[in-house]
């Protein structure tokens, strides 16, 4: 299948959808990565024909001007997926201009959505992979067709999956109410190097680790001290 996966850009790299593009890929899917600029007034985006399926990576504020991008694709006969952080909190709203929601983490949904398992339009409750080091690596080279993004020496990477906490400030107790058991997933020390060793073939100087909690496990953070170094 082909495959469009639509989201709002940022200067730091958006690994969520960079997981998804990368599992699609791994599936065999033909997959593309369009990155929207967050501007004021937000582009006027055209429809792109021959694609299979459109998803789109909502975040609360750019959620309409990409609902409505949704709309058009559905209307063209292009199968439309809104997945992301609003589409997890606001599914029925999202389901009005998409044929399928995703709440939750979108790898197993959309490999499902996109292998032909899931016809009907809906609403689809993920169920998180349990094992980190089972997700494939986050796709970086339909990223990197942006010079910017290829030679930004700054790279972004993620050891664990999840948060256990509930602060008050934050969607996560809510998050983990919805998906209890899957509060962290931790990627193996191993896993995290040789995704670390695949960055070394582009411009860098610096990788951003993204966890909510680095180093949550004190086990684990004595392991990645000893290998990362060497």
């Amino acid at each position: 299948m082909k495959v469009l996966i639509i989201g709002v850009g940022s200067e730091v790299e958006p690994l969520g959808m960079m997981y998804v593009v990368g599992a699609l890929k791994n599936a065999g899917h033909e997959t593309r990565l369009q990155l929207i600029k967050n501007q004021v007034p937000f582009p006027e985006i055209p429809v792109e024909r021959g694609y299979d399926f459109v998803g789109f990576s909502l975040l609360t504020g750019f959620h309409r001007h990409l609902l409505k991008l949704s709309q058009h694709y559905r209307e063209a006969g292009i199968k439309t997926i809104a997945g992301g952080p609003h589409a997890t909190f606001f599914p029925e709203e999202c389901l009005l201009s998409a044929n399928f929601v995703v709440r939750g983490e979108g790898i197993n949904p959309i490999l499902k959505i996109v292998g032909g398992r899931i016809k009907q339009d809906t609403i689809i409750k993920s169920e998180p992979i349990r094992s980190a080091d089972q997700i494939p690596f986050p796709d970086r080279a339909e990223l990197y067709q942006d010079p910017n993004s290829r030679d930004n020496p700054i790279k972004n990477m993620i050891c664990s999956f999840g948060c256990p906490h509930s602060c008050a400030y934050c969607y996560n107790s809510l998050y983990n109410s919805m998906f209890p058991g899957f509060a962290v997933r931790q990627r193996s020390v191993d896993n995290v190097i040789g995704e670390a060793k695949t960055l070394l073939r582009y411009p860098l100087e610096t990788i951003f680790f993204q966890d909510d909690n680095f180093g949550l496990r004190t086990e684990w953070l004595a392991e990645f001290a000893e290998k990362w170094p060497r």
